[in-house]
């Protein structure tokens, strides 16, 4: 199989030759470990200094030739292409449809990328054509979104419903593109459970999220949905929104209970702790690892990644050793199947 039907066969819930490997996000330390260089992608205060002293064509360089590179390197089966990099040069955009079409430069990185690993690799991306700004520029809508819930709950509603018509239009164009999916998401909660009850939830929240995945499937892609928090209470209600994946699965979060109450209805994406990514020793790793293809593999709809995204504090050895570890795995299931059917 190739990458890109690795992650198609197990999406669609039937078992690819091996569990396929994804990453939400690697930040830059890690990159720079594994290739041996300086890196933008994901690099977070350079990255923004580098924009600041108009160093952007010396970013954006890095970020193309070391998304591709690190996703060779390390033997990954999908890619998120960064749509938006950072500003673009003066170039004007269009509105066709009422959608923003990016710009040619805002395209540099997705259309390198595609030009490279889009025949073999699962590309991906979020479900926007805004313009770019810098990265990382506030955490500090937390506050007015939680109130906003209590105060406010026809319009957080009413928010995500509307939301569905653009990520249609973004679908159709991403798709147009040559991209393999969209991953939307919001954090909805913490370590100790989500942000709102369930009723909340499915009063508020569920109908949207529901409309959004109905709206990306119509344009014929696969729609997967980040989350950060133990959404434990709501397992059963994120399987009912019809994305394709839920990723960011926490450790707090039971893998084997959530596999056998929700597995079959939507795909998970995770598995090794962000934590024990950054302090575990290689070999720990790589036991977490087998327990979570263990787990997870049968009848398809796992993608091991770590339970967030790769860290700056993260290993480079550990990284390695997880992905060594889903390829044993693979190898050690299709040993067994063919001495079983010998």
């Amino acid at each position: 199989m190739t990458a890109k039907e690795r992650v198609i066969t197990t999406i669609s819930h039937e078992e690819p030759d091996r569990v396929p490997v994804g990453e939400f996000a690697i930040d830059y330390a890690v990159i720079e470990k594994i290739l041996g260089r300086k890196s933008y992608l994901r690099g977070k205060h350079q990255l923004i200094k580098a924009l600041w002293e108009g160093r952007r064509d010396e970013a954006v360089d890095s970020i193309k030739r070391d998304t591709v590179d690190l996703t060779l390197e390390l033997g990954l089966d999908m890619v998120r292409a960064p749509d938006r990099p950072a500003p673009p040069y003066d170039d004007p955009a269009e509105h066709i449809d009422g959608l923003r079409i990016p710009t040619e430069s805002e395209l540099e990185v997705v259309d390198y990328v595609l030009e490279r690993l889009g025949d073999t690799h699962y590309v991906w991306t979020g479900p926007s054509t805004g313009p770019s700004g810098l990265p990382f520029h506030s955490a500090l809508w937390v506050e007015p979104w939680l109130v906003a819930i209590a105060e406010e709950p026809e319009r957080v509603r009413q928010e995500r419903l509307d939301w569905a018509e653009h990520y249609g239009r973004v679908a159709r164009y991403w798709k147009q593109k040559g991209l393999d999916g969209l991953c939307a998401g919001e954090d909805l909660g913490y370590n100790s459970g989500p942000f709102m009850s369930r009723e909340t939830f499915r009063e508020l929240f569920l109908p949207g999220y529901q409309a959004q995945a109905r709206a990306v499937h119509d344009a014929g892609l696969p729609c997967m949905f980040h989350s950060c928090g133990n959404l434990t209470p709501i397992w059963s209600d994120l399987a009912e929104t019809g994305f394709d994946a839920y990723q960011a699965i926490q450790p707090e979060e039971d893998l084997a209970r959530l596999k056998s109450e929700v597995g079959d209805r939507i795909s998970l994406w995770g598995g090794v702790s962000c934590h024990n990514l950054c302090l575990d020793s290689p070999a720990q790793i790589r036991e977490e690892t087998a327990r979570a293809c263990e787990t997870c593999m049968v009848g398809g709809g796992f993608i091991l990644g770590s339970s967030h995204s790769v860290g700056v504090a993260t290993r480079p050895e550990n990284l390695l050793a997880m992905i060594e570890a889903a390829e044993e795995y693979g190898r050690y299931r299709a040993s067994s199947a063919s001495a079983g059917n010998k």
